[in-house]
């Protein structure tokens, strides 16, 4: 009985540490669109993981809880750039909804986001270097009104294996556009966190 445990337990080795490999250069992590492992990503499939991860990023600001806003980032960005993205999204939060003559403050629920263009700028073994340019729709609800809002933005990214699955490891923002629409002044209700 202890030999056939023994040669068990060295079969689970033998299988635990092939399937690791420890001896390969090439970490294998998931792609947060399939949930398959990819070491590499052919081109094709960096659009679909980039657009998953933006859309974690707004799905995450959409949170107004400070936990919910810290986790759903952690799922779309390495942790060197967490802190800087949910800090920056705690100032924002900060200045609060109850400041209706700040045009920037208001509650904001993502209604659309679309990858418009992107580009393959170097490819190391680090991951991806990426020029996008991506826009967001949403309505947003000041105190008397609402109205939709499109931002337009550009950005130079890194796209890398971070935390077991392939996430944005560098965001360098370029530009913002910004685009109102006419405002709606039928009943709003800000929604309570």
């Amino acid at each position: 009985m202890g030999r056939l445990v023994v040669l068990a337990l060295a079969v689970l080795v033998g299988v635990v540490v092939w399937t690791v490999r420890p001896w390969t250069d090439t970490p294998t992590v998931l792609r947060p669109d399939t949930g398959q492992a990819a070491a590499r990503l052919p081109e094709a499939a960096i659009e679909p993981v980039l657009s998953t991860l933006l859309t974690r990023v707004y799905d995450a600001f959409g949170q107004t809880e400070e936990g919910a806003i810290y986790d759903g980032l952690a799922t779309a960005v390495a942790t060197d750039l967490l802190t800087d993205l949910y800090l920056q999204r705690r100032a924002v939060q900060a200045r609060g909804p109850e400041n209706p003559e700040d045009p920037e403050v208001g509650t904001a629920t993502i209604t659309d986001l679309r990858l418009d263009d992107w580009s393959l700028l170097e490819s190391t073994s680090l991951g991806y270097q990426i020029q996008a340019t991506w826009t967001v729709v949403g309505i947003v609800g000041h105190a008397d009104h609402r109205h939709e809002r499109i931002n337009t933005y550009a950005a130079r990214l890194a796209l890398g294996p971070a935390a077991g699955e392939w996430r944005l490891t560098a965001f360098d923002l370029d530009q913002v556009r910004r685009q109102d629409a006419p405002l709606f002044f039928d009943a709003f209700e800000s929604p309570r966190p």
